[in-house]
């Protein structure tokens, strides 16, 4: 916070205004400590850590704030109006409140830090307490439970040795430490910042609050009410006005549309990152992909299989720039097109494993047997992690956008998420059925807060990622439902594929229906009022649909002609 006479408009040693925990370059000197406010800057009058000071109040405030310990609210109230660039209103809050972010010792010694007077800092490490520790006094620098002073010099010690030999007096580098170095290619003010954040979480918070911790506690109350809304379907982050809750009649839950000129089993659909694109590939040997605003077919990739043996198409995946997506298939060739030219880029032979993936922070591969072994390797070394063991063969694997966590399908009808630190299993996902073939699970939604998966009765389970429990069953597919992907940016839009070849999109009762397409290639069902329903399309009919209102059955030969969406239906024009 700012400080009287020079150092207005600086605190914590630095020459921009940030609060604890945000650390820069700084040139900062010992005498810093006599004009520190708020946020490691001293106020007249202010004098302690956090407490009081010694002026009495005619009218006393409570000790607390509806439950809450009133000094740390205002400490952290303090702290989040520096981070706002609210200066003045800090000040005012400290000087009102009687309490301060910091005393002088703390300001001191994140200076000494800074600034690289390693001295300074030793000195006062020297005289830091440990509330673990028997006795009295110190100056005033309260460290975390179970900190280790010696590790700490070491700390300082190592910087102060790695600064001298960047500055070539290797001599007295040498003298002061002696041990293996890291590279010295490091910016020193990088080092710096490193040093200054392992220190930082070695003093109490109590004398040093967290970086940004009104803005952590908010996040923290917003991922809880996401975590426990059962429907989530809110694509931006909750308002902190009122408790979050979504529309059920916003959860996809209802089939609004069907395409069905895919001319074989689908096996597997894939939304391409920005949404605007699905693909599908099953027993026929092409991909087909159409754009999600037209439901158009704008691509095919027609695959020539190595061998009879080899038909069909058991997967694909797009790049995470959506320019190029990968077909395997049962020939055991993993190929990589150009979607936007349905060209052939390479042929990956030799390509021989039921299921794997890649997580998005590009650190791990996870790879499925033909047993029941998952196999996690290091996607940079290509050396192998650990193996994981299950009591059925997995049927297909996927990793959470944060990379966080695994999600397994396997044979005996049950689903696991795993966590990839713990290598623990941490949720299963029951009530689907499992079986012989192939069966996809995947995470989706917005928040990534569900789990869906197809079933060998047909059906498409959607499950709460948190909780575990079944919060749909929708009637899918006949006779198996092979998969159901979530588009990544429309959280009201799902595909599911099956058998029977056709690609379901349930969507929202309350969400708006899909775009009306220019070529006639797809089914249209209306709920909240059902007048008309498209049944098929043949050649030289057009649609034969079904009036609800007088029951007579009718045809439309539209050859051409565009479909628009009237008040009650789906109108021909």
């Amino acid at each position: 916070m700012s400080s009287d006479g020079d150092m207005a408009g600086a605190f914590n040693g630095s020459g921009a205004t940030q609060s604890n925990g945000s650390f820069a370059a700084s040139t900062a000197h010992r005498d810093v400590a006599s004009s520190i406010s708020a946020n490691g800057n001293r106020k007249a009058g202010v004098v302690t850590n956090g407490s009081s000071n010694g002026e009495k109040r005619s009218a006393p405030h409570p000790l607390t704030y509806f439950g809450h310990n009133r000094e740390e609210v205002t400490r952290i109230l303090i702290q989040a109006l520096t981070d706002m660039g609210y200066q003045a209103a800090a000040d005012s809050v400290g000087q009102e409140s009687g309490y301060s972010l910091e005393n002088p010792t703390v300001a001191a010694f994140r200076s000494a830090v800074l600034a690289g007077s390693w001295a300074e800092a030793e000195d006062l490490l020297n005289g830091a307490t440990v509330p673990d520790e028997e006795g009295e006094g110190g100056n005033g620098l309260v460290l975390a439970a179970g900190s280790d002073k010696d590790i700490m010099r070491f700390w300082l010690r190592q910087q102060k040795f790695l600064e001298l030999l960047e500055r070539g007096e290797t001599s007295r580098a040498l003298t002061i430490l002696r041990m293996d170095l890291t590279p010295l290619y490091q910016d020193p003010a990088k080092l710096r910042l490193l040093s200054s954040l392992l220190m930082c979480k070695r003093i109490s918070p109590s004398v040093m609050l967290p970086e940004n911790r009104l803005a952590v506690l908010l996040q923290h109350v917003k991922q809880s009410q996401i975590d426990t809304c059962l429907y989530h379907t809110a694509a931006s982050s909750p308002s902190l006005y009122s408790d979050h809750l979504c529309d059920r009649r916003n959860f996809p839950s209802e089939v609004a549309l069907e395409l069905g000129d895919f001319g074989g089993e689908i096996w597997s659909v894939r939304f391409s990152h920005d949404g605007t694109r699905l693909a599908a590939c099953g027993s026929r040997e092409h991909v087909k992909i159409w754009d999600t605003q037209t439901f158009s077919v704008v691509s095919v990739l027609t695959i020539e299989p190595a061998d009879d043996r080899g038909k069909g198409i058991c997967d694909i995946s797009w790049s995470p720039d959506d320019s190029m997506i990968m077909v395997c298939s049962f020939d055991k060739h993993a190929r990589l097109w150009d979607p936007n030219t349905s060209t052939l880029i390479k042929d990956f032979k030799r390509f021989d494993e039921p299921d794997l993936c890649g997580s998005p922070d590009g650190r791990l591969l996870v790879v499925v047997d033909d047993l029941q072994h998952i196999h996690v390797y290091d996607a940079i070394t290509r050396e192998l992690e650990y193996d994981l063991e299950l009591k059925a063969r997995p049927t297909s694997v996927s990793i959470s956008q944060d990379s966080r966590h695994l999600l397994v399908n396997k044979k005996d009808g049950e689903a696991q998420l795993i966590d990839l630190t713990t290598r623990n299993s941490i949720q299963k996902f029951l009530g689907h059925t499992g079986g012989d073939f192939l069966i996809r699970a995947a995470f989706g939604g917005a928040s990534e807060s569900f789990v869906m998966s197809g079933s060998e009765d047909g059906n498409i389970l959607i499950w709460h990622k948190n909780i575990g429990a079944a919060v749909e069953r929708l009637p899918g597919h006949q006779p198996r439902c092979n998969a159901v992907v979530w588009n990544p940016t429309d959280p009201c839009m799902l595909a599911s594929c099956g058998d029977d070849g056709r690609i379901k999109m349930p969507r929202g009762k309350r969400c708006a229906l899909y775009a009306n397409p220019k070529i006639p290639n797809l089914n249209f069902h209306k709920h909240r009022r059902p007048r008309w329903r498209f049944q098929s399309y043949k050649k030289g009919q057009g649609f034969q649909h079904y009036d609800q209102r007088d029951r007579r059955n009718q045809q439309a030969i539209i050859r051409g002609q565009e479909v628009r969406k009237g008040r009650e239906g789906i109108l021909v024009a």
